[in-house]
């Protein structure tokens, strides 16, 4: 493991300023490495995680959270997260070594017309070694 960092149980329902701002210097990724953290919500969410490079590279994952605050550890490859449509990386493949900035962000009421409150709860954010 390269770094890890424990969030306090409960955040705001936006993180991602906090968590982009923090997580890339404490963070350090490794190309067959992957990234995993702990989430729940209270409500069903779909959830995109976005690392961003140095260089402008954007690279999507997308989460089902299944609601009921239960707390699911998710471990992700790198090979499962996809170029946003909006990235701007010159060799057109994410680089861990050159991760700025990691993004976690609640979509379910943009995707799925959904207007309820709901809470979304990310802990134990890490890098892990290959």
């Amino acid at each position: 493991m390269f770094g890890d960092l424990t969030l306090p149980q409960k955040l705001p329902d936006v993180v991602t300023h906090f968590l982009s701002t923090y997580f890339y210097r404490k963070l350090k990724f490794r190309k067959e490495g992957k990234i995993a953290f702990s989430v729940a919500a209270l409500k069903p969410t779909r959830l995109v995680v976005q690392l961003e490079e140095k260089g402008g590279g954007k690279y999507l994952a997308l989460l089902n959270v299944p609601g009921e605050n239960e707390i699911r550890d998710i471990v992700l490859g790198f090979a499962e997260f996809q170029a946003a449509s909006d990235s701007r990386d010159a060799n057109n493949r994410l680089d861990p070594e050159q991760i700025l900035r990691v993004y976690f962000m609640d979509i379910t009421g943009i995707q799925d017309k959904v207007t309820e409150e709901t809470s979304l709860f990310i802990n134990n954010i890490r890098a892990i070694a290959p």
